[in-house]
């Protein structure tokens, strides 16, 4: 009876460790890949829809009010100019400051940048210094249209302290406003480059290991290339000659 006993019991071990690891190895396989999707999942979320995404989104935002502001400026020089043409008065809500928009203030913020610099490397600084200047060239181009732009429509025509002609304020406001379009226009390469670098992080499996060489990929240099070739191609050729309402 005893040695039954052993029997079955030997024969019994050998079926348990028979199915037992295989289980073991099929477990650590899969606690493996659970533990790698995780840590891609929170690359993702830290550098990506934390970081890339939200740049794109304060750039995009930052032109926007840009492209907002230059039509409603053109608007007011549109109207001020038929009105003077046709002798009809000007109402003061056609050259009202009111309707211009301001950037939020987050947009400032550089906590995402930093977790960009994270990827690129220090060479990446160049979307945050671009940035600036687009943020620099909204507020100036606001600031322009409300305290220079309105003001001396609203003495034109209400005061007695400007001599010259409507057409020449007309012309000379209209040459200005067209210079902050075109100095406008090289900043959206900045979001097609931002990008490109998300999709890599969308499309590739990461780790906290392959982010240290992340700068190094021949992608990210690229992108870095041609991201400073561009800008210093546009600094060299200088501000384009589009008249939008000729």
């Amino acid at each position: 009876m005893k040695e039954r006993l052993l029997v079955f019991l030997g024969n019994w071990s050998a079926e348990v460790v028979k199915y037992l690891i295989p289980a073991f190895f099929a477990y650590l396989f899969w606690r493996r890949q659970y533990l790698v999707q995780r840590e891609n999942e929170q690359i993702v979320k830290r550098y990506l829809e934390h970081g890339i995404d939200i740049l794109i989104e304060r750039i995009e935002h930052a032109l926007g009010i840009f492209r907002e502001n230059f039509a409603h400026s053109l608007r007011i020089l549109k109207i001020f100019k038929e009105k003077q043409a046709t002798g009809i008065k000007l109402s003061s809500d056609d050259y009202s400051p009111l309707r211009f928009l301001r950037m939020k203030q987050e947009s400032l913020y550089s906590l995402p940048f930093y977790k960009l610099f994270s990827l690129t490397g220090e060479d990446g600084r160049i979307f945050y210094e671009q940035a600036q200047h687009l943020f620099i060239l909204v507020e100036e181009s606001t600031n322009f249209y409300e305290y220079d732009l309105c003001i001396a429509i609203k003495e034109f025509v209400e005061g007695d302290k400007i001599r010259a002609a409507a057409t020449e304020i007309f012309d000379e406001y209209l040459k200005r406003i067209e210079n902050f379009n075109s100095r406008s226009e090289k900043f959206y390469a900045l979001i097609g480059e931002l990008q490109k670098i998300a999709y890599i992080l969308e499309t590739n499996a990461m780790s906290y290991k392959l982010l240290i060489d992340f700068h190094d990929r021949k992608e990210i240099k690229e992108s870095i290339g041609r991201i400073k070739a561009h800008f210093d191609q546009r600094d060299n050729d200088g501000p384009g000659t589009n008249n939008p309402l000729t």
